[in-house]
Protein backbone atom coordinates (compact mmCIF):
# COMPACT_ATOMS: atom_id res chain seq x y z
CA UNK A 1 0.00 0.00 0.00
CA UNK A 2 1.40 3.37 -1.04
CA UNK A 3 0.30 5.58 1.86
CA UNK A 4 -1.63 5.77 5.12
CA UNK A 5 -5.03 7.44 5.70
CA UNK A 6 -6.64 7.89 9.11
CA UNK A 7 -10.43 8.04 9.39
CA UNK A 8 -11.47 9.98 12.50
CA UNK A 9 -14.86 8.99 13.91
CA UNK A 10 -15.58 12.06 16.03
CA UNK A 11 -17.98 12.38 18.92
CA UNK A 12 -16.22 12.65 22.27
CA UNK A 13 -12.82 13.80 23.54
CA UNK A 14 -10.46 14.82 20.76
CA UNK A 15 -7.15 14.32 22.58
CA UNK A 16 -6.89 10.58 21.70
CA UNK A 17 -7.57 11.33 18.02
CA UNK A 18 -4.84 13.96 17.89
CA UNK A 19 -2.34 11.69 19.61
CA UNK A 20 -3.11 9.00 17.05
CA UNK A 21 -2.33 11.42 14.22
CA UNK A 22 0.99 12.47 15.78
CA UNK A 23 1.96 8.88 16.56
CA UNK A 24 1.03 7.27 13.21
CA UNK A 25 1.71 10.25 10.89
CA UNK A 26 -0.79 9.48 8.10
CA UNK A 27 -0.60 11.22 4.76
CA UNK A 28 -4.28 12.18 4.83
CA UNK A 29 -7.23 12.27 7.20
CA UNK A 30 -11.00 11.81 6.69
CA UNK A 31 -13.73 12.94 9.08
CA UNK A 32 -17.01 11.29 10.09
CA UNK A 33 -18.69 13.43 12.75
CA UNK A 34 -21.62 12.83 15.06
CA UNK A 35 -24.47 15.27 14.45
CA UNK A 36 -24.80 15.58 18.22
CA UNK A 37 -21.35 17.19 18.49
CA UNK A 38 -20.81 19.10 15.23
CA UNK A 39 -18.20 21.45 16.72
CA UNK A 40 -15.76 18.55 17.15
CA UNK A 41 -14.68 18.93 13.52
CA UNK A 42 -13.85 22.62 13.89
CA UNK A 43 -11.95 21.97 17.11
CA UNK A 44 -9.83 19.15 15.71
CA UNK A 45 -9.24 20.95 12.42
CA UNK A 46 -7.79 23.98 14.25
CA UNK A 47 -4.98 21.72 15.47
CA UNK A 48 -4.60 19.54 12.39
CA UNK A 49 -4.20 22.54 10.09
CA UNK A 50 -0.83 23.14 11.78
CA UNK A 51 0.44 19.59 11.18
CA UNK A 52 2.84 19.50 8.25
CA UNK A 53 2.55 17.05 5.35
CA UNK A 54 -1.04 16.12 6.22
CA UNK A 55 -3.85 16.31 3.65
CA UNK A 56 -6.90 17.41 5.64
CA UNK A 57 -8.97 18.63 2.70
CA UNK A 58 -11.64 15.93 2.96
CA UNK A 59 -15.15 17.28 3.51
CA UNK A 60 -16.52 16.15 6.90
CA UNK A 61 -19.60 13.93 6.94
CA UNK A 62 -22.11 14.67 9.70
CA UNK A 63 -24.20 11.63 10.60
CA UNK A 64 -26.58 10.46 13.26
CA UNK A 65 -24.76 8.67 16.06
CA UNK A 66 -27.56 6.04 16.02
CA UNK A 67 -27.72 5.24 12.30
CA UNK A 68 -25.56 2.15 11.83
CA UNK A 69 -26.28 1.82 8.09
CA UNK A 70 -25.43 5.44 7.27
CA UNK A 71 -22.17 5.24 9.22
CA UNK A 72 -21.25 1.90 7.65
CA UNK A 73 -21.89 3.33 4.17
CA UNK A 74 -19.78 6.40 4.94
CA UNK A 75 -16.89 4.14 5.97
CA UNK A 76 -17.35 2.04 2.83
CA UNK A 77 -17.17 5.21 0.73
CA UNK A 78 -13.83 6.06 2.35
CA UNK A 79 -12.53 2.60 1.44
CA UNK A 80 -13.59 3.12 -2.17
CA UNK A 81 -11.86 6.52 -2.32
CA UNK A 82 -8.57 5.11 -1.04
CA UNK A 83 -8.23 1.70 -2.69
CA UNK A 84 -4.41 1.77 -2.59
CA UNK A 85 -4.03 3.08 0.98
CA UNK A 86 -3.55 1.57 4.42
CA UNK A 87 -6.66 2.73 6.26
CA UNK A 88 -6.79 3.35 10.01
CA UNK A 89 -10.24 3.80 11.54
CA UNK A 90 -9.71 5.70 14.80
CA UNK A 91 -12.73 5.05 17.03
CA UNK A 92 -11.16 6.47 20.21
CA UNK A 93 -13.85 9.13 20.63
CA UNK A 94 -16.60 7.53 18.55
CA UNK A 95 -20.14 7.04 19.88
CA UNK A 96 -20.82 3.31 20.23
CA UNK A 97 -22.88 2.68 17.08
CA UNK A 98 -20.59 4.82 14.90
CA UNK A 99 -17.60 2.94 16.31
CA UNK A 100 -19.23 -0.44 15.63
CA UNK A 101 -19.91 0.52 12.02
CA UNK A 102 -16.28 1.56 11.49
CA UNK A 103 -15.06 -1.60 13.23
CA UNK A 104 -17.14 -3.84 10.94
CA UNK A 105 -15.81 -2.15 7.79
CA UNK A 106 -12.21 -2.32 9.05
CA UNK A 107 -12.57 -6.02 9.85
CA UNK A 108 -14.18 -6.89 6.50
CA UNK A 109 -11.47 -5.12 4.49
CA UNK A 110 -8.58 -6.22 6.75
CA UNK A 111 -7.76 -2.64 7.69
CA UNK A 112 -6.84 -1.26 11.10
CA UNK A 113 -9.28 -0.06 13.76
CA UNK A 114 -7.62 1.59 16.74
CA UNK A 115 -8.30 3.08 20.14
CA UNK A 116 -5.82 5.47 21.78
CA UNK A 117 -5.75 4.67 25.50
CA UNK A 118 -4.50 7.92 27.04
CA UNK A 119 -4.99 6.64 30.61
CA UNK A 120 -2.34 3.96 30.09
CA UNK A 121 -0.27 5.66 27.41
CA UNK A 122 -0.78 3.20 24.56
CA UNK A 123 -2.43 2.66 21.19
CA UNK A 124 -4.52 -0.51 20.91
CA UNK A 125 -5.43 -2.25 17.66
CA UNK A 126 -8.98 -3.64 17.66
CA UNK A 127 -8.35 -4.95 14.14
CA UNK A 128 -6.21 -6.96 13.89
CA UNK A 129 -6.79 -7.97 17.54
CA UNK A 130 -3.51 -9.84 17.83
CA UNK A 131 -1.40 -6.71 17.39
CA UNK A 132 0.76 -5.68 20.35
CA UNK A 133 -0.26 -2.32 21.92
CA UNK A 134 1.97 0.55 20.82
CA UNK A 135 3.36 2.76 23.62
CA UNK A 136 2.72 6.48 23.18
CA UNK A 137 6.32 7.67 23.02
CA UNK A 138 6.65 11.06 21.36
CA UNK A 139 9.52 13.28 22.48
CA UNK A 140 9.52 17.06 22.27
CA UNK A 141 11.50 17.29 19.03
CA UNK A 142 9.14 14.78 17.36
CA UNK A 143 6.08 16.58 18.67
CA UNK A 144 7.23 19.96 17.38
CA UNK A 145 8.40 18.49 14.08
CA UNK A 146 4.77 17.50 13.43
CA UNK A 147 4.02 21.23 13.34
CA UNK A 148 7.06 22.04 11.22
CA UNK A 149 9.08 23.49 14.12
CA UNK A 150 12.80 22.79 14.44
CA UNK A 151 14.27 23.43 17.87
CA UNK A 152 17.40 25.44 18.57
CA UNK A 153 18.84 25.54 22.11
CA UNK A 154 19.37 28.98 23.64
CA UNK A 155 20.94 27.77 26.89
CA UNK A 156 23.93 25.51 27.52
CA UNK A 157 25.17 24.49 30.98
CA UNK A 158 28.67 24.16 29.53
CA UNK A 159 28.89 27.92 29.03
CA UNK A 160 28.39 28.64 32.72
CA UNK A 161 31.43 29.17 34.91
CA UNK A 162 30.14 26.56 37.39
CA UNK A 163 29.34 22.82 36.98
CA UNK A 164 25.80 21.85 36.00
CA UNK A 165 24.88 20.36 39.37
CA UNK A 166 26.09 23.49 41.15
CA UNK A 167 23.90 25.62 38.89
CA UNK A 168 20.91 23.36 39.59
CA UNK A 169 21.54 23.57 43.34
CA UNK A 170 21.61 27.36 43.09
CA UNK A 171 18.30 27.33 41.19
CA UNK A 172 16.66 25.13 43.82
CA UNK A 173 17.93 27.45 46.55
CA UNK A 174 16.60 30.58 44.83
CA UNK A 175 13.21 28.99 44.19
CA UNK A 176 12.77 28.08 47.86
CA UNK A 177 14.44 31.01 49.65
CA UNK A 178 11.28 33.10 49.81
CA UNK A 179 10.83 36.87 49.52
CA UNK A 180 14.49 37.55 50.31
CA UNK A 181 15.47 35.85 47.06
CA UNK A 182 12.93 37.95 45.14
CA UNK A 183 14.44 41.13 46.61
CA UNK A 184 18.03 40.07 45.96
CA UNK A 185 17.45 38.88 42.38
CA UNK A 186 15.34 41.92 41.47
CA UNK A 187 18.17 44.27 42.57
CA UNK A 188 20.79 42.11 40.90
CA UNK A 189 18.88 42.40 37.61
CA UNK A 190 18.74 46.19 37.80
CA UNK A 191 22.38 46.69 38.88
CA UNK A 192 24.25 44.14 36.78
CA UNK A 193 23.56 45.11 33.17
CA UNK A 194 26.59 44.96 30.89
CA UNK A 195 28.73 42.62 28.81
CA UNK A 196 31.42 40.12 29.69
CA UNK A 197 33.10 40.04 33.07
CA UNK A 198 31.98 42.97 35.18
CA UNK A 199 32.30 44.28 38.72
CA UNK A 200 29.34 46.13 40.18
CA UNK A 201 30.77 48.72 42.60
CA UNK A 202 29.32 49.94 45.89
CA UNK A 203 28.33 53.27 44.37
CA UNK A 204 25.99 51.56 41.87
CA UNK A 205 24.05 49.57 44.47
CA UNK A 206 21.56 50.45 47.18
CA UNK A 207 21.17 49.07 50.71
CA UNK A 208 19.79 45.51 50.87
CA UNK A 209 18.04 43.79 53.76
CA UNK A 210 20.11 41.37 55.79
CA UNK A 211 18.11 38.44 54.36
CA UNK A 212 18.75 39.57 50.78
CA UNK A 213 22.48 39.91 51.52
CA UNK A 214 22.42 36.32 52.77
CA UNK A 215 21.02 35.29 49.38
CA UNK A 216 24.01 36.96 47.70
CA UNK A 217 26.39 35.13 50.04
CA UNK A 218 24.78 31.86 48.98
CA UNK A 219 25.14 32.81 45.31
CA UNK A 220 28.84 33.42 45.94
CA UNK A 221 29.15 29.99 47.55
CA UNK A 222 27.57 28.48 44.43
CA UNK A 223 30.10 30.37 42.28
CA UNK A 224 27.60 32.49 40.33
CA UNK A 225 29.00 35.76 41.70
CA UNK A 226 32.49 36.41 43.03
CA UNK A 227 34.36 38.84 45.31
CA UNK A 228 31.27 39.79 47.30
CA UNK A 229 31.90 42.69 49.67
CA UNK A 230 29.46 44.39 52.03
CA UNK A 231 29.26 47.79 53.70
CA UNK A 232 27.63 48.46 57.09
CA UNK A 233 24.75 50.34 55.41
CA UNK A 234 23.81 47.25 53.38
CA UNK A 235 25.39 48.18 50.06
CA UNK A 236 27.29 45.46 48.23
CA UNK A 237 29.95 45.02 45.58
CA UNK A 238 30.41 41.86 43.52
CA UNK A 239 31.72 40.44 40.24
CA UNK A 240 29.91 38.51 37.50
CA UNK A 241 32.34 36.38 35.53
CA UNK A 242 30.70 36.04 32.10
CA UNK A 243 27.58 36.70 30.04
CA UNK A 244 26.05 33.24 30.51
CA UNK A 245 26.34 33.57 34.28
CA UNK A 246 24.57 36.91 33.96
CA UNK A 247 21.77 35.44 31.84
CA UNK A 248 21.40 32.67 34.39
CA UNK A 249 21.07 35.17 37.24
CA UNK A 250 18.76 37.34 35.16
CA UNK A 251 16.17 34.58 34.89
CA UNK A 252 17.36 31.32 33.34
CA UNK A 253 17.75 29.89 36.84
CA UNK A 254 13.95 29.72 37.16
CA UNK A 255 13.66 27.83 33.87
CA UNK A 256 16.31 25.37 35.08
CA UNK A 257 14.46 24.90 38.37
CA UNK A 258 11.21 24.03 36.58
CA UNK A 259 13.06 21.76 34.11
CA UNK A 260 14.79 19.96 37.01
CA UNK A 261 11.51 19.41 38.85
CA UNK A 262 9.89 17.98 35.71
CA UNK A 263 12.64 15.37 35.50
CA UNK A 264 12.12 14.47 39.17
CA UNK A 265 8.40 13.69 38.75
CA UNK A 266 7.48 10.04 39.29
CA UNK A 267 4.34 8.03 38.58
CA UNK A 268 2.57 5.73 41.05
CA UNK A 269 5.05 2.95 40.32
CA UNK A 270 8.01 5.22 41.02
CA UNK A 271 9.04 5.45 37.36
CA UNK A 272 9.92 8.75 35.64
CA UNK A 273 6.60 10.33 34.67
CA UNK A 274 7.98 12.18 31.66
CA UNK A 275 10.22 10.85 28.92
CA UNK A 276 12.17 14.10 28.82
CA UNK A 277 12.10 17.82 29.52
CA UNK A 278 13.98 20.55 27.70
CA UNK A 279 14.96 24.03 28.82
CA UNK A 280 15.87 27.15 26.85
CA UNK A 281 14.63 26.54 23.31
CA UNK A 282 13.57 28.58 20.31
CA UNK A 283 12.09 27.86 16.90
CA UNK A 284 11.85 29.88 13.72
CA UNK A 285 8.68 30.92 11.91
CA UNK A 286 9.67 30.34 8.26
CA UNK A 287 7.24 32.93 6.88
CA UNK A 288 8.98 35.89 8.53
CA UNK A 289 12.17 34.53 10.10
CA UNK A 290 11.10 35.52 13.63
CA UNK A 291 12.08 33.25 16.49
CA UNK A 292 9.75 32.19 19.30
CA UNK A 293 10.95 31.12 22.73
CA UNK A 294 9.99 28.06 24.78
CA UNK A 295 11.39 28.36 28.30
CA UNK A 296 10.51 24.81 29.36
CA UNK A 297 8.72 22.14 27.36
CA UNK A 298 7.82 18.52 28.10
CA UNK A 299 5.50 15.93 26.62
CA UNK A 300 3.06 13.69 28.48
CA UNK A 301 1.70 10.78 26.43
CA UNK A 302 1.85 12.74 23.20
CA UNK A 303 0.61 16.05 24.68
CA UNK A 304 2.83 19.07 25.24
CA UNK A 305 3.05 21.20 28.38
CA UNK A 306 4.50 24.64 27.65
CA UNK A 307 5.95 26.64 30.58
CA UNK A 308 6.87 30.32 30.42
CA UNK A 309 9.05 31.62 33.27
CA UNK A 310 9.28 35.25 34.36
CA UNK A 311 11.37 36.74 37.15
CA UNK A 312 11.16 40.18 38.71
CA UNK A 313 9.06 41.93 41.31
CA UNK A 314 6.14 42.71 38.96
CA UNK A 315 5.82 40.17 36.14
CA UNK A 316 2.01 40.17 36.09
CA UNK A 317 1.60 41.75 32.66
CA UNK A 318 -0.96 40.92 29.99
CA UNK A 319 1.71 41.04 27.28
CA UNK A 320 3.36 37.96 28.82
CA UNK A 321 0.08 36.04 28.65
CA UNK A 322 -0.39 37.04 25.03
CA UNK A 323 3.16 35.88 24.33
CA UNK A 324 2.43 32.43 25.76
CA UNK A 325 -0.78 32.12 23.77
CA UNK A 326 0.95 33.25 20.57
CA UNK A 327 3.66 30.60 20.94
CA UNK A 328 1.25 27.80 21.85
CA UNK A 329 -0.95 28.67 18.86
CA UNK A 330 1.97 27.63 16.65
CA UNK A 331 2.56 24.27 18.34
CA UNK A 332 -0.85 22.74 18.93
CA UNK A 333 -3.02 25.51 20.42
CA UNK A 334 -5.60 24.03 22.79
CA UNK A 335 -3.90 20.63 22.45
CA UNK A 336 -1.18 22.05 24.74
CA UNK A 337 -1.28 23.02 28.41
CA UNK A 338 0.18 26.43 29.26
CA UNK A 339 1.73 27.58 32.53
CA UNK A 340 2.99 31.01 33.58
CA UNK A 341 5.57 30.55 36.36
CA UNK A 342 7.16 33.38 38.33
CA UNK A 343 9.27 33.76 41.47
CA UNK A 344 7.27 36.86 42.43
CA UNK A 345 4.80 36.35 45.24
CA UNK A 346 1.11 36.92 44.61
CA UNK A 347 -0.12 40.42 45.59
CA UNK A 348 -3.09 40.73 47.99
CA UNK A 349 -6.55 39.89 46.71
CA UNK A 350 -7.36 43.59 46.97
CA UNK A 351 -4.86 44.37 44.21
CA UNK A 352 -7.14 45.11 41.25
CA UNK A 353 -4.34 44.83 38.66
CA UNK A 354 -3.46 41.33 39.85
CA UNK A 355 -7.11 40.30 39.96
CA UNK A 356 -7.43 41.49 36.36
CA UNK A 357 -4.28 39.56 35.40
CA UNK A 358 -5.70 36.34 36.85
CA UNK A 359 -8.97 36.86 34.97
CA UNK A 360 -7.03 37.39 31.73
CA UNK A 361 -4.99 34.23 32.39
CA UNK A 362 -8.18 32.26 32.95
CA UNK A 363 -9.67 33.64 29.74
CA UNK A 364 -6.55 32.45 27.87
CA UNK A 365 -6.56 29.08 29.70
CA UNK A 366 -3.14 29.69 31.28
CA UNK A 367 -2.31 28.34 34.75
CA UNK A 368 -0.50 30.89 36.96
CA UNK A 369 2.11 29.68 39.47
CA UNK A 370 3.57 32.29 41.86
CA UNK A 371 6.58 32.38 44.16
CA UNK A 372 4.94 30.90 47.24
CA UNK A 373 3.99 27.83 45.15
CA UNK A 374 7.46 27.15 43.71
CA UNK A 375 8.50 24.64 46.42
CA UNK A 376 5.62 22.37 45.32
CA UNK A 377 5.95 22.98 41.58
CA UNK A 378 6.62 19.28 40.93
CA UNK A 379 3.12 18.39 42.12
CA UNK A 380 1.64 21.18 40.01
CA UNK A 381 3.51 20.03 36.89
CA UNK A 382 2.27 16.45 37.36
CA UNK A 383 -1.32 17.59 37.84
CA UNK A 384 -1.27 19.80 34.76
CA UNK A 385 0.00 16.87 32.72
CA UNK A 386 -2.43 14.19 33.90
CA UNK A 387 -5.39 16.28 35.17
CA UNK A 388 -5.06 19.72 33.57
CA UNK A 389 -7.01 22.67 34.90
CA UNK A 390 -8.01 23.49 31.33
CA UNK A 391 -8.72 20.24 29.43
CA UNK A 392 -6.72 19.73 26.27
CA UNK A 393 -9.02 19.09 23.33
Amino acid sequence: MSHRVTVLILGGRLTPNLIGILLLRPKAVEFIVSEDTPTRYKDVFEVLRQVVDLDRSAVPQYLSAYDFIANRDACLAVVQRHTDAELIFDVSSAPKIMGLAAYEVARFFHQRAIVVDTANGRLIDLVPPSAVPVPIEIDLAQYLACYGRRLKPTFDFERLSVPQQQAIDAAVYLATAGPAAVEAMDKLRSWSQGKGKRTIPFKKTRPLSSDAREVLRQLESFGLIANLQEQPDGRVQYTILNDMDWKYLEGTWLEVYVWHRVLQCRDEQGRPMFQESQVGLSFEIPSNGARKQIDVGYVYRGQMIHVSCKTGSNPFKTEYLDEIRAVSSLIGGRFTSRLFVTNAFAPPDTDSDYTRFLAQAKDREIVVVTGEELPKIGTILKEQASRPTYPRI
